[in-house]
């Protein structure tokens, strides 16, 4: 089905009638990264629509609204924030529009230009100038207008932008639309540690024709290789990525430069936006309707967990840092910290079991847990994540069982959810190794 929804969504593009005499949009990719195949909402990358020409609307005439529609050949998972009612929810995925390379960003702690639409809908009136409307400031005839706006999910593998004002830039001059914090689902696709999948997206607009309107945003690969420490049969395991960038930070650090490479498990996110106009109560309790505050946003960094099933609940103690070993020249490249614990970074990182905390899992009917967030990563190394196992006296520990390792938080919902959380993976674990003596 998917696949056909794909296909009629490539062919309606010539369907679609121009925004004005001659203007030419054309779409294209920031980048391709390579993202987990055991992941359920993985950010992809951005589409970029790039618009020359046409004639800008006159002088305080209004400029046409337009529908686009992204179709992705998995479900797409991006976060949604709000359930709002027909034609679905609110998403974190948004549309930025610019003007001749110039698009929204934020800063540091305040919204910068972005201006949010709100979920009122907003218009916009022509300046009948080269260029068209200015969406980064106000012009003669637009007081604060709008140039983020919010996605809704429309169906397991779509979101739609409604109503969204797209005002011809005339000759030599461009109109740039980004769409964002699209997140989708690979692991419906096939799984391979070393042949990648691509994922693939379509854009379609009500109001003009799209060139170039199937883009690869991404190629997927299983993101985990374990390990146990010497043999089928030992005192530890081990994590590590089977590409550079597998693992990644979490945190709440605005990420909202268009086009900046995102370094983290977040994706386009601003803590707060301007509104749009002048009508701030309405746009105030808009905001808080859709939370758009919190899109791209995601709930903590790369997480790795490990099971216990250990029939004589034996407790076992694990270090609360463990360093993180850049595979190409065994130097460490950053660390993870056990969650629960303190999460500060330990100055200087740890190396052994003696300059790291020990801190006990309890094992209760057989089963016991331990859940690692990745808080320093380089993402151009492969990196490992070894983790030992000792007793209350810091001994190593070997005891008779089995580990089950893999990517979490495991389980939840393959298609796009109000709670669960991001990022999410596979719930079947990766491996499962035999400890015993």
């Amino acid at each position: 089905m998917k696949t056909i929804l794909l296909m009629i969504a490539l062919f309606s593009t010539s369907l679609a009638h121009a925004q004005g005499p001659g203007m030419i949009c054309s779409g294209s990719t920031s980048s391709t990264p390579t993202v987990r195949a055991d992941g359920y909402a993985e950010r992809v990358s951005d589409f970029i629509i790039t618009c020359t020409g046409g004639t800008p609307t006159i002088n305080g005439g209004m400029v046409p609204a337009v529908n686009l529609t992204v179709f992705v050949n998995t479900n797409i998972t991006s976060q949604m924030l709000a359930a709002a009612g027909a034609p679905g929810d609110w998403s974190e995925a948004l549309l930025l529009i610019g003007t001749d390379g110039a698009e929204p960003s934020g800063t540091a702690t305040t919204a910068g230009n972005l201006r949010y639409c709100t979920s009122t809908g907003c218009t916009m009136k022509g300046v009948g100038a080269p260029g068209g409307a200015n969406y980064l400031a106000t012009d003669s005839q637009n007081t604060n207008p709008a140039n983020v706006f919010q996605g809704r999910q429309s169906g397991a593998n779509q979101i739609i932008f409604m109503g969204v004002p797209v005002d011809p830039p005339g000759n030599g001059h461009t109109r740039t639309l980004r769409i964002t914090n699209i997140r989708a689902n690979p692991n419906t696709l096939a799984y391979s540690l070393t042949i990648p999948t691509s994922i693939l997206m379509v854009v379609n607009s009500t109001g003009f024709a799209i060139g170039n309107n199937m883009q690869t945003i991404a190629m997927s690969l299983g993101g985990l290789v374990t390990g146990c420490e010497g043999s089928a049969k030992s005192s530890g395991v081990s994590f590590r990525e089977n590409f550079a960038s597998s693992f990644k930070t979490g945190g709440t650090a605005a990420s909202n430069i268009p086009g900046a490479n995102q370094t983290t498990e977040n994706g386009f996110y601003n803590k707060t936006f301007a509104v749009s106009g002048a009508n701030n109560f309405i746009a105030a309790v808009d905001q808080m309707t859709s939370n758009i505050n919190n899109a791209g946003l995601a709930f903590a960094g790369t997480r790795l967990m490990v099971t216990f099933n250990e029939p004589s609940n034996q407790d076992i103690w694990l270090q609360s840092y463990i360093p993180l070993v850049d595979t190409a020249t065994g130097n460490i490249s950053g660390y993870a910290a056990l969650v629960g614990g303190t999460l500060t970074a330990p100055n200087p990182l740890p190396t052994t079991a003696s300059e790291s905390t020990l801190t006990k899992v309890t094992v209760a009917a057989g089963v016991g847990s331990a859940v690692y967030e990745i808080m320093l990563t380089s993402l151009t190394k492969v990196e490992d994540l070894s983790i030992p196992f000792f007793d209350s006296t810091g001994k190593s520990l070997t005891f008779t069982g089995t580990a089950d390792i893999n990517l979490a938080t495991s389980g939840g919902s393959g298609a796009a959810s109000l709670t669960a959380p991001v990022p999410r993976f596979n719930a079947t674990p990766t491996k499962t190794w035999t400890i015993g003596p």
